[in-house]
């Protein structure tokens, strides 16, 4: 029931029958979600209640989205969580830099932190699921945490237990069940158990969505299945997933067309492709 408003370049809410509960105040106020709203005045953010309240003054250098109940903020170059009732469960204690920041928002339950130069993993309770051992920790997926420790690349589990060995060059994580890694400047994927399941034969790969990656071999794009079958041959220049997520714009020697990923066909082809 409220709208983000500008009037002489300050920020407030307008309700459905024109009026202004909360006064133009702020340098930039954002939409309600939940019945909260992230406000900002200089550089610095708070949290706004629907009933015009402040959860959280104007404080804050950062806070983040609010995922298990718990939002990121970041205070004189440390971070910790607040809660939807305006509590610090978990304090500022942790570092942190802007250009960090997303790693360490809660995702499904489970956030990556930095102690002493290195990161770990805590759960909503903000206890410690990963030791502080690690030079980065990517968000989970698949219930695993592609991390990197010595330079390499491996896995770990929601229990902090690795599960695949730290021996990769780079990864992009885990997507259906199979991860893209990097060795030698060249990507592949394996499998939930490790098991190289697509040799590293290409130059550029994308996460698999629907059963389906977008790999770059020598000088040319495919598209594979999970079982390493081509859909397309490897001669194409250029290949778009469109925002359905369910077509892909592919270009070859000048020529476009349409390939739809649900029937594996082509829905449109320019004459001549």
């Amino acid at each position: 029931g409220l709208a983000a408003i500008e009037i002489s370049g300050f920020m407030g809410y307008v309700n459905t029958q024109g009026q202004v509960p909360i006064k133009c105040q702020y340098d930039h106020a954002e939409r309600f979600s939940d019945g909260m709203a992230r406000v900002q005045r200089g550089d610095l953010f708070g949290i706004l209640k629907a009933d015009g309240d402040s959860l959280t003054p104007c404080i804050y250098e950062k806070i983040g989205p609010y995922e298990s109940g718990l939002a990121l903020i970041m205070k004189e170059g440390k971070c910790g969580y607040i809660n939807t009732k305006g509590g610090i469960p978990i304090p500022v204690q942790y570092e942190c830099k802007a250009s960090e920041t997303a790693y360490m928002y809660f995702n499904k339950g489970y956030a990556s932190v930095k102690k002493n130069g290195k990161w770990g993993v805590i759960d909503s309770l903000g206890q410690l699921v990963a030791p502080f051992e690690f030079e980065r920790i990517d968000p989970i997926h698949d219930n695993r945490f592609a991390a990197m420790k010595n330079g390499k690349f491996g896995f770990f589990n929601s229990k902090g237990i690795d599960v695949i060995p730290y021996e990769f060059d780079d990864t992009k994580g885990f997507s259906e069940d199979r991860a893209a890694i990097q060795k030698d400047n060249y990507w592949g994927f394996i499998d939930n158990g490790g098991k190289l399941v697509i040799p590293n034969l290409y130059s550029e790969v994308s996460n698999f969505e629907d059963e389906v990656a977008i790999v770059k071999r020598s000088d040319f794009f495919c598209i594979t299945d999970i079982d390493h079958n081509y859909l397309l041959p490897c001669e194409l220049d250029k290949v778009e997933r469109l925002p359905d997520h369910r077509t892909l714009r592919i270009f070859k020697e000048n020529k476009m067309a349409y390939f739809s990923l649900e029937t594996r066909t082509y829905i449109w082809k320019e004459e001549g492709f």
